[in-house]
């Protein structure tokens, strides 16, 4: 969790949760894998959205700024944005990943980076409409990353209303 990591916004990051970090990362690149570190918040801090006066978008690119300084040019380590956004519409959404993407950029960090989208980042909903009236699909095209080592990471559950809540599997 953010929290775990970061308890107070835009603050330096726990120290033992990141030596906790630092040692999976080490044991995983002992054994020749490749790891995502992904913020698994939903586009929340302490139940907050992204971009709301609690948690304003700079609060979001310091902890990715932190992040990218600690992980900096780690081919075996990827930056995984955000864990199924949702709550949150698409644009709204795609300025907090630049931002993000901006603010790892910045650090001199080569990491590739996953971008998520809106909607739980499914791949059934892709081209769903938010609030704001734009799709993922739509809304991302915006996405720039300066050393073009970005992807876009969707979800997929095979259970009948791609929420993966349904022990039995459809297609």
């Amino acid at each position: 969790l953010w929290e775990r990591l970061q308890p107070t916004a835009s603050g330096e990051l726990d120290s033992a949760q990141l030596a906790l970090l630092q040692q999976a990362v080490a044991r995983a690149k002992a054994a020749g894998m490749y790891l995502v570190i992904d913020i698994h918040n939903y586009a929340k801090y302490y139940g907050y959205k992204i971009g709301s006066p609690e948690v304003p978008v700079a609060t979001f690119t310091d902890l990715w700024r932190r992040l990218a300084l600690a992980f900096n040019s780690d081919n075996a380590v990827m930056f995984g944005l955000m864990n199924e956004p949702n709550n949150i519409s698409a644009s709204d959404w795609a300025g907090a990943a630049q931002a993000a993407i901006d603010a790892i950029r910045r650090t001199g960090a080569n990491n590739l980076i996953l971008v998520p989208g809106a909607l739980w980042t499914g791949a059934h909903s892709w081209y769903s409409t938010t609030n704001d009236g734009y799709s993922n699909a739509t809304a991302l095209t915006s996405i720039y990353d300066p050393l073009d080592r970005y992807a876009f990471e969707v979800h997929q559950y095979l259970d009948a209303d791609s929420s993966g809540t349904s022990s039995t599997c459809v297609s």
